[in-house]
């Protein structure tokens, strides 16, 4: 498949990269110009707090100190909080408006450019530059960069895997499969759902090189050898100092994976979210346990019966002062809540299908939910909001269509979707908010690019084929 198929060698041969980079950076710096910033507020708050507190400021109170702030990074993602603490050091005080000029005009222009690199070097320049093109102009990207959020940073770091892994594969390059494994151990860190994504792309990779060309399998184990060459120290300071590991809830970090699971699975509430479950997200403080007890005694919070008699079990026993629930006790009423209503998991994939993949009229990428107050209740829908829901379905549609031609007629490329579709299920399976979709833009504009591509010169050379004399 070669871009003179379906673009003009003319514009594939001047046309650079830098310039849809740079037209992502122009929407950027619209999007912080007009509306700016959204206030940090629960989980910003909390990449915040961290960031602050590896540099000293104290916005949040003298308890969230570099102690504190240490076993964040650990419990909520390496990478972002990083990210934030040299900004702020070098405004002197917390300045979120900084960090998303720098997410708008530095981060979503390099996703960008590598969304280029992930098409030219997997199949052609004609496809990485319509990938580019599409990811540039896809204002919901930019529109992202108002919230204090990790996202963004993630999708840079998925579409910098993609790019090693498309080097790996197609030049049988030593050093893009290490470097492969070491973007995959940082990703890995950023993020608690992409937590399992280095195993299943080493063992892709595997299967790749032993269908395609075994002779080059040795290159999955290099990747392998960057995956350990980041997880191995990241454990053994873990380990060693004793700090939370990533997405652990009831460390005073928030909810964890085990209770946003738990959320997700309810039937009764619609798979979404009530205000009293965010009662129940975080009870590591001494005492919090017997607090949400007694107002459970009192009949002030409804929560489910087999962690109600869980809560009250804790916390009138030995040690019931630093008793909490943990990640186990919400995944296990999680599966027995998904156990007890099977019937219902169709209606929870459709929603979570839809939360996922079709934009809010608004853009509200964070929200909306009464549950965490005003800043979070459905933004204004303006005009230049409105179009991006129907077109987010396109998008989809179009992904779904790469996913198709890839595995249809270009299995040798099959594992540059493995990303995607790894991390999509992983979604489906648990509590889907809108930002979720923000780290699989990168690969749905190259897979949409892919089945654009491809299914147009199929297209065209049956209709060369099929024509008189053809």
């Amino acid at each position: 498949m070669s871009s003179s198929s379906w673009v003009p060698h003319r514009a594939a041969r001047w046309t650079s990269p830098l310039v849809p980079a740079l037209v992502s950076a122009f929407l950027g710096a619209i999007v912080h110009v007009g509306p700016g910033m959204v206030e940090p507020v629960a989980d910003a708050s909390t990449y915040e707090a961290i960031a602050t507190g590896l540099v000293g400021q104290r916005p949040y109170g003298e308890y969230y100190d570099l102690s504190w702030a240490i076993g964040g990074l650990t419990c909520r993602g390496l990478l972002y909080p990083l990210f934030l603490a040299p900004l702020y050091a070098l405004a002197g005080e917390p300045v979120p408006e900084l960090a998303g000029w720098f997410q708008a005009l530095l981060l979503v222009p390099l996703t960008t450019i590598l969304v280029f690199f992930t098409g030219r070097a997997a199949f052609s320049k004609g496809i990485g530059l319509l990938a580019a093109w599409g990811f540039a102009l896809w204002f919901p990207a930019a529109w992202h960069t108002r919230y204090l959020l990790t996202e963004t940073l993630v999708d840079l770091l998925l579409v910098a895997v993609l790019v090693l892994v498309a080097l790996t594969i197609a030049r049988k390059s030593r050093r893009a499969a290490l470097a492969a494994g070491l973007a995959l151990g940082a990703l890995s860190i950023t993020h608690g759902a992409f937590q399992f994504l280095p195993l299943v792309m080493v063992l892709a990779l595997g299967a790749h090189f032993a269908l395609v060309d075994r002779r080059a399998l040795p290159l999955a184990a290099l990747t392998v050898v960057g995956v350990l060459c980041v997880h191995a120290p990241y454990v053994a300071v873990r380990t060693l100092a004793d700090l939370p590991s990533l997405g652990q809830g009831a460390q005073g970090y928030g909810g964890g994976a085990g209770w946003t699971f738990y959320v997700g699975s309810r039937a009764e509430t619609g798979f979404i979210p009530v205000p009293d479950d965010y009662q129940i997200g975080d009870l590591s403080a001494p005492g919090q346990l017997q607090e949400v007890a007694a107002r459970l005694a009192r009949g002030e919070l409804q929560i489910e019966p087999e962690l109600a008699s869980l809560i009250r079990e804790r916390a009138a026993g030995p040690g019931a002062l630093r008793a909490t629930l943990t990640d186990g006790d919400y995944l296990r009423a999680g599966l027995r809540n998904l156990w007890e209503h099977p019937s219902k998991l169709p209606e929870k994939l459709q929603l979570n299908a839809a939360t996922l993949f079709l934009l809010p009229s608004g853009l509200q990428a964070y929200g909306p939910t009464e549950a965490l107050g005003p800043s979070f209740q459905p933004a204004e829908v303006r005009w230049y909001t409105k179009a991006w829901r129907p077109l987010s379905a396109v998008l989809f549609a179009l992904t779904v269509l790469g996913l198709s031609y890839l595995l249809l007629f270009r299995r040798d490329r099959l594992v540059l979707a493995v990303p995607f579709v790894l991390q999509a299920g992983i979604l489906l399976a648990a509590l889907v908010e809108p930002r979720y979709a923000v780290p699989l833009w990168s690969s749905m504009f190259f897979l949409a690019a892919v089945g654009v591509a491809g299914w147009w010169s199929l297209l065209r050379s049956g209709a060369r084929t099929d024509a008189p004399g053809g």
